[in-house]
């Protein structure tokens, strides 16, 4: 495969916000919880960052495409994600009352270790179902500007 082709691993990883301190959050021992706000916002990061992979092939390909003879005859691969469907199943631990901007907000630790979850009565289980619908959103420029909005 040429070098066009595929995106090297270096350039693969998106950020929300820079900010590194989630992946020490992310580094637990197995029965130790985990703060759903970060379980939750690493699935939606993923999804970002699957999405954009793609999107990169996509415009590689477009690129090899156009430039081929016989390829510009066919479409690119391409995909848009409608919606995705998830069941998450986790045991609440601990739910703490933290201060954030002066306001109180529930900190929700749970517990994604299958070997604990194993031993607990599925009743027992909180099971979140998730449905995520994309927005996607489109960079529009002018001369003097550039707008992010949703398209």
């Amino acid at each position: 495969m040429s070098e066009n082709n595929l995106r090297s691993e270096e350039n693969s990883g998106l950020r929300s916000d820079g900010d590194s301190s989630r992946d020490d959050d992310l580094k637990t021992t197995s029965s130790e919880p985990v703060d759903l706000t970060i379980v939750l916002s690493g699935l939606l990061i993923s999804l970002a960052n699957a999405k954009h992979q793609a999107d990169e092939v996509s415009a590689s390909l477009a690129k090899i495409y156009s430039e081929d003879k016989i390829l510009r005859n066919f479409t690119i691969p391409a995909f848009n994600i409608q919606e995705i469907e998830m069941d998450l199943r986790f045991a609440i631990q601990k739910v703490e009352k933290v201060t954030k901007d002066n306001v109180k907000i529930p900190r929700i630790l749970i517990n994604i270790d299958v070997s604990t979850l194993s031993r607990i009565r599925i009743e027992s289980l909180t099971n979140a179902k998730l449905k995520i619908v994309p927005t996607n959103f489109r960079i529009y420029q002018s001369d003097d500007q550039q707008v992010i909005l949703p398209g």
